[in-house]
């Protein structure tokens, strides 16, 4: 199965401690969404929001059932974050369809900390490491 990953599971070194099956397939970009916080500060949970015109850079993984249950307790899951199926498009033009998380919307408001996607990208793509 794919995950689309965004935040901290873009990065390799954590995602191997997490996911000891995960096998990178590409990086992409999940249209029509937005990265965005919700929380309080001092503890705020990075997800995306649906947001025509908008992308974020994202990472796709070929993950186990046990590497799913990995992310699942990580991602506190099915309290604090949802699952959802979306589709994203790889690098190559060709759109693969797999999973992601989003924060409840009880978790506070949605906060935009950056104007603009491109910033956004920069933040988390930086943390992409090979």
């Amino acid at each position: 199965m794919y995950y689309i990953a965004y935040g901290s599971n873009l990065n390799k070194e954590e995602m191997k401690q997490r996911c000891k099956d995960a096998k990178f397939v590409s990086l992409a970009r999940l249209e029509n969404y937005t990265l965005t916080y919700r929380g309080n500060p001092g503890r705020a949970y990075l997800t995306v929001d649906k947001k025509k015109g908008d992308f974020v850079r994202v990472a796709v993984w070929d993950v186990s059932e046990n590497d799913n249950k990995s992310l699942d307790e990580y991602e506190d899951y099915p309290y604090l974050y949802d699952c959802f199926e979306e589709k994203a498009l790889l690098e190559k033009n060709e759109t693969i369809t797999g999973f992601s998380i989003i924060v409840f919307q009880y978790v506070n408001r949605a906060i935009r900390i950056w104007n603009g996607a491109n910033k956004d990208i920069a933040i988390w793509v930086g943390m992409l490491q090979f």
